[in-house]
């Protein structure tokens, strides 16, 4: 009974996924550029620039929509044609994957013998994993486009602003919610099970955690007991235990440090001491996901080594529910922290490596400090680098001629 549940729980989770996954082919608002409005050009009218994989589109205030379709195939943008690929190798793998499973599960009628049917369904799981990482691959390059183009120093700052603070916002939700899938963990019972049908009426059925083990018959009747002492505990368990409280304190911490930090906020301060508490919350989020990962696979490894061990005579218990919840948590906490450290580091450190190049290269002047007071330099434009010439004056000369 529990196998076919634990198997109907992931057909409906990898049929959501695909449905997402093709949902996102037909969505317009892949990125989206702002102008205008409170704080830009313009007093009233505003307008947005999006665009998606078949076309780029203008809308402003006044619900007026522009559309452009992309030119033939040969000539758009290479990145786009792999985003496109990759995402139509993931929803037919997706498609194959669904039938595969459903004829190989356990409570339908149709995948033949008990061995053919978890053969069909191995192979409908080997396509859903190939399908997500090949959508995951589009989803990735089409980032890594949008935020090497946000980047680029030709690029205005506002475009880049957009960008992180879309792409901080996204972080911030999936880390929160790998968070609190990890949290839900700790006083979840189903951490390993084991059923037991030797007898003709009844039929017993063990579960544990981190905290105690159980037993429940089918009469309903549950009978726990809280682990006795805590220096006799096994070593996986005093591990496992304080990875997973670690996990979810770096991840309550990175929480505040993120919405301190993040740009539709205003609590950071300037530009880069945001960056820099961004970049903290980021590095928060991501080893808290690596504790949180490293606790769970060490809990399994010890499950699945006393079950495959034919010398082990105690009880042989099979992986919980738990474990599956605390490794999606742990994944998106470790996902949303590494974007959050690349992004935010990656800003941090350029702002502070520029603000000490313009000290280290201010010219300095011989000049006393009163006659500073007096004399204002007058002010010219800023010089083109590329146009300068290799011939430079001495430092400083510019100041003394003027002053004498």
């Amino acid at each position: 009974m529990r196998k076919r549940l634990i198997q109907v729980f992931g057909f409906l989770i990898s049929t959501f996924g695909w449905l997402f996954v093709s949902c996102t082919l037909a969505m317009d608002y892949w990125r989206v550029f702002y102008v205008g409005g409170k704080g830009g050009n313009w007093m009233i009218k505003a307008t947005w620039y999006w665009s998606n994989l078949w076309k780029d589109c203008v809308m402003d205030t006044s619900s007026v929509t522009n559309c452009r379709d992309y030119d033939v195939l040969w000539a758009i943008t290479p990145y786009v044609q792999g985003v496109r690929g990759l995402l139509l190798i993931a929803m037919s793998l997706g498609l194959v994957a669904a039938v595969l499973c459903f004829i190989g599960m356990d409570c339908t009628y149709i995948g033949g013998s008990e061995k053919n049917k978890d053969r069909i369904l191995f192979f409908g799981a080997a396509f859903h994993c190939v399908g997500g990482v090949s959508a995951l691959a589009a989803y990735c390059l089409y980032t890594n486009r949008v935020v090497s183009a946000a980047f680029s120093p030709t690029v205005d700052r506002s475009i880049i602003r957009t960008v992180m603070m879309y792409t901080e916002t996204g972080c911030f939700v999936a880390c929160v919610c790998g968070w609190i899938l990890v949290c839900s963990t700790m006083p979840t019972n189903y951490w390993t099970y084991s059923e037991v049908d030797s007898l003709v009426l009844t039929s017993g059925h063990y579960f544990s955690n981190l905290w105690k083990d159980c037993l429940s018959d089918s009469t309903g009747v549950t009978d726990c007991k809280e682990f006795p002492t805590l220096l006799a505990l096994q070593t996986y368990i005093h591990l496992c235990r304080s990875l997973v409280i670690i996990s979810i304190i770096l991840g309550f911490f990175g929480s505040i440090f993120a919405l301190v930090g993040m740009k539709c906020t205003k609590l950071g301060g300037s530009e880069i001491v945001n960056a820099r508490v961004t970049f903290a919350a980021g590095m928060n989020y991501l080893f808290s996901g690596l504790c949180g990962m490293f606790a769970y696979s060490c809990y399994a490894h010890k499950v699945i080594s006393e079950f495959m061990d034919p010398d082990y005579k105690a009880k042989k218990f099979e992986l919980g529910s738990a474990l599956f919840v605390g490794w999606g948590g742990s994944a998106l906490l470790a996902a949303g922290g590494f974007v959050y450290s690349i992004t935010a580091g990656k800003e941090g450190c350029r702002s502070s490596s520029k603000t000490q190049e313009t000290s280290y290269h201010t010219p300095s002047s011989n000049l006393s400090e009163a006659n500073q007071k007096t004399y204002s330099p007058p002010l010219s434009p800023i010089p083109d680098r590329a146009n300068q010439t290799t011939s430079k004056p001495p430092k400083g000369s510019h100041a003394v001629d003027a002053y004498v």
